[in-house]
């Protein structure tokens, strides 16, 4: 029980990466979605402000120093 109250009590002190974390994913699936139909010469107001506010995020982002063949392949991790 008190591992359950201790892992609780964590994320709700870390309530605010959660919530970035699950903006970020829906911005990323909305940004595949709006990809994907434009792609079948479809449109969709809604999916196009979300990937053009995941386009403003990605140029946020911190370009990594590490090359992709120094970095552990995702099936590895996601795993």
């Amino acid at each position: 029980m008190i591992m359950v109250c201790c892992s609780m009590a964590e994320l709700f002190v870390h309530y605010k990466v959660i919530w970035i974390g699950f903006k970020a994913a829906g911005r990323q699936i909305s940004a595949s979605l709006h990809e994907m139909l434009q792609k079948r010469g479809k449109h969709s107001a809604f999916l196009a402000r979300r990937a053009e506010a995941q386009r403003k995020a990605d140029e946020d982002l911190i370009e990594d120093p590490a090359p992709a063949s120094e970095q552990v392949p995702t099936i590895f991790w996601v795993s």
